[in-house]
This record gives C-alpha cells, structure tokens and sequence, in this order.
C-alpha cells in the first residue's frame, strides 16, 4: 500500500495462509507473485495453478488473469483467443472493468471472433461508466 514498505516475503506468507485457508484472494495473490516472481522464483506454471485454483472459485480477478495470459500466450502453451474471450467474459459479468475493455478491444479487433462494432459499443459504454 501507499506508505507503507514493501515486503514480499510478508506477502508471500499471507497470501499462502490465505488460500491455504480457501481464501481466493490469496490464491490470486500467489499467482501474481509467481508470474512477477516477486518474492519467489518466477514460475508461471505455477502461477497458472493458482489463478485456476482461484478461478474455479468465481474469483473475478484471477478470470482476468488468466484472460491475459490466455491473450498473450505467456505462462500457457500458446495463444488461446477463445480461452481469453471465455475468461475476459466472465470477470466482465463479476464487474471487473478492466476485463470489460479487454473484451470490448476484442470484439471491437474481431479478436478470436468477428469484428464487431456493435458487440463492441455496449461494452465500451459500461467500461465509461465505471472507470
């Protein structure tokens, strides 16, 4: 946080506790600690474990997470549009406003779908709304 000094090792011990714990935030949290490798070996297969682990749960987060990696290709084999449009799509209904314009770029560049304008727009509207 703001003010506050950083301690990945503190972290990294909260966020296992977390999800050891069932807590979905610390799960995400983990994987975006492995994908940085921020406080531990970067490993993005691990990562991946966490943010699935944290998915499964409904977590709006790690469905984005996850979106971006499926978008880009890192952390998973290759590139997967329709992976990233499946997960874009569900933290866009939890209300995660970056996974909204995310879904809206790829309607809109016809990414892993048809271009869509008027797929496009609505969303794009929502992401104005809330950000």
């Amino acid at each position: 946080g703001h003010g506050i000094k950083q301690d990945l090792k503190a972290a990294f011990a909260n966020f296992t506790a977390a999800a050891k714990a069932g807590g979905v935030g610390g799960m995400n949290g983990l994987g975006y600690l492995y994908l940085y490798g921020l406080g531990v070996n970067q490993d993005t297969e691990i990562a991946v474990n966490w943010f699935n682990q944290a998915a499964e749960q409904g977590n709006a987060e790690a469905y984005y997470n996850l979106g971006a990696l499926y978008i880009t290709g890192i952390g998973v084999n290759h590139r997967e549009y329709q992976k990233a449009l499946k997960f874009f799509t569900l933290a866009t209904k939890k209300g995660h406003v970056l996974a909204m314009h995310k879904l809206a770029l790829m309607n809109l560049q016809g990414i892993g779908k048809k271009p869509s304008c008027e797929s496009a727009l609505p969303i794009f509207k929502l992401v104005s709304e809330r950000a």
